[in-house]
């Protein structure tokens, strides 16, 4: 880096002395001497034995395969933990009091189904900049019985979109339901 340049004089140094400083090479550097040093054999041999190097990584490449194969679509075990968050978009602009009407008929409708054990949500902002949602968002979760508690018939997660997700996505009088769900990992 070059020092600065400028008029008056004395302030270019006075900065230059506090911002720059002196300028050492990288061979007057205590740390860079001991780095420069346990690196310049690994380079050197790497450039003497180029096509060496290049076998070892494709052989690191090729026995990482296996472990590939078995490893499956996803790193994230499947998750059951008996919980849905659903997160609906609704009308821009919405007021308080239309998010909340919205949210207690969705809420209604949702633990209208014999699988729900609970449904609580929000609409709207919490006083944290960590969650700067807009009234037209609502997140609900939804609380489900134990499976063994669910009639019998075909699931959800058979079907692209939950039968819930179909009644309570056209409260607003369009579909707000847009993404398949991940339920003990399965993909619907």
């Amino acid at each position: 880096m070059d020092n600065f340049a400028f008029r008056p004089r004395w302030v270019a140094k006075v900065v230059n002395g506090l911002l720059v400083g002196k300028i050492h090479s990288e061979d007057n550097r205590p740390i860079s001497r001991v780095l420069m040093r346990l690196y310049q054999p690994i380079v050197e041999f790497v450039l003497e034995h180029k096509w060496k190097t290049i076998a070892v990584a494709v052989i690191a490449m090729v026995a990482t395969v296996p472990v590939f194969f078995k490893l499956g679509s996803e790193f994230m075990p499947p998750l059951d933990e008996g919980t849905l968050l659903y997160m609906p978009a609704t009308l821009p602009g919405m007021s308080g009091t239309e998010a909340s009407r919205l949210l207690q008929t969705q809420d209604k409708i949702i633990k209208g189904f014999s699988e729900v054990d609970r449904v609580f949500g929000k609409a709207g902002r919490v006083e944290s900049a960590t969650d700067p949602a807009p009234y037209s968002r609502m997140e609900t979760v939804i609380v489900l019985k134990p499976p063994s508690d669910w009639p019998k018939r075909e699931r959800f997660y058979s079907h692209w979109s939950p039968e819930w997700a179909q009644s309570a996505g056209t409260i607003c009088g369009k579909r707000s339901y847009k993404a398949p769900l991940n339920v003990s990992g399965r993909r619907s």
